[in-house]
């Protein structure tokens, strides 16, 4: 944690991991530098972070279509050490069902009028210091990317048809 000294009183900069997304093709799996290059419709890219590539890949593969995938990092106001993490995945079509079935604790469906837009992984514990917290990061997008290899490629895909979202 950065300390400034003003006037003998210790003014604390909290830390917030801001999110650095870029263009992203799940058609070719590559970054897209020049949009206007890039061959592929646009239907089939997302605004990520680095890291969520794992679970946007495999959220396609399953059928669903993200649209951005970031995460966050930011200070809890409690104490300068303490920081909370928060994902969150938007997706490019409403689904109107729970096509993935129970979600691991901590994340969870969000809803709206329109059926279920996203994703969020949301753990309001405090983490020590922001390196604990980068590791949580770490470790929650590993842990939902094997979540996701665990479901039915097929049968996510049915449901999504029968509902009606394909």
């Amino acid at each position: 944690m950065e300390v400034l000294k003003v006037n003998e009183k210790d003014i604390y900069f909290p830390y917030i991991k801001i999110s650095q997304q870029k263009d992203y093709c799940m058609i070719c799996r590559k970054w897209v530098n020049n949009g206007v290059n890039h061959k592929c419709p646009i239907k089939h890219r997302a605004l990520i972070d680095d890291n969520m590539v794992g679970i946007v890949d495999k959220l396609y593969n399953l059928g669903i279509v993200p649209m951005m995938a970031m995460f966050n990092l930011d200070s809890t106001g409690k104490t300068p050490e303490a920081y909370n993490v928060n994902i969150i995945i938007d997706l490019s079509e409403h689904l109107r069902c729970e096509v993935l079935g129970a979600l691991p604790v901590n994340w969870q469906y969000c809803w709206d009028e329109g059926g279920i837009h996203g994703l969020e992984y949301t753990d309001c514990r405090d983490n020590l210091d922001a390196e604990s917290a980068d590791e949580q990061v770490n470790a929650v997008i590993k842990e939902f990317e094997q979540y996701l290899d665990s479901k039915d490629a097929e049968g996510v895909k049915s449901l999504l048809l029968l509902t009606g979202c394909q």
